[in-house]
């Protein structure tokens, strides 16, 4: 169903410098599916190669309040037409993302290779978004932040974000 590390539903457990690797979730989060009401937090944590036909690395759903902080997420894919190659958020859920990298994830079937906010908003502040791609190896602005709406401040974006201090200059990895 969903969940290639873990299903969460209505609880807040706390991960502090684990890594998701290589994780497959069958239909939603590659390595997270989060259900209703859940307020986990993901701190220092490596998500990398998990994928699931909605939400390549972790999904957010059903007014949950996950926070996201100074986490990595590289390589993750979305295989279906749901989208969401890193991030996955839905449903009136609020998560808070902060000093998060989301870099080279895909969305194969959707525009939304990094992160994909339906009817949801997303609070993102001193990330890095950057080189990830949707259907046929699209990499503009609308392939890094889909969807709803998104709070979004400095933070680098490739393809540029509105609000405050944010860049669309490139990060320079090396």
């Amino acid at each position: 169903f969903g969940g290639g590390a873990g299903y969460i539903n209505s609880s807040s457990p706390t991960f502090i410098n684990v890594q998701f690797l290589d994780n497959l979730g069958g239909s939603f989060g590659g390595a997270f599916d989060m259900a209703t009401g859940v307020s986990a937090t993901f701190d220092r944590c490596l998500f990398k190669g998990n994928s699931a036909a909605r939400a390549g690395a972790i999904e957010i759903f059903g007014s949950s309040t996950t926070k996201v902080y100074n986490c990595i997420f590289v390589g993750n894919t979305a295989t279906g037409t749901g989208g969401g190659g890193a991030i996955w958020i839905g449903s009136s859920s609020a998560p808070v993302i902060r000093n998060t990298t989301v870099y080279a994830n895909s969305a194969t079937a959707s525009a939304g290779g990094g992160i994909l906010c339906t009817g949801a908003t997303a609070n993102i502040a001193n990330c890095i978004v950057w080189n990830n791609t949707g259907t046929g190896g699209a990499m503009t602005a609308t392939n890094q932040l889909n969807g709803a709406t998104f709070n979004v401040s400095y933070s680098i974006v490739l393809g540029g974000a509105a609000g405050t201090g944010n860049l669309s200059a490139d990060p320079q990895f090396v």
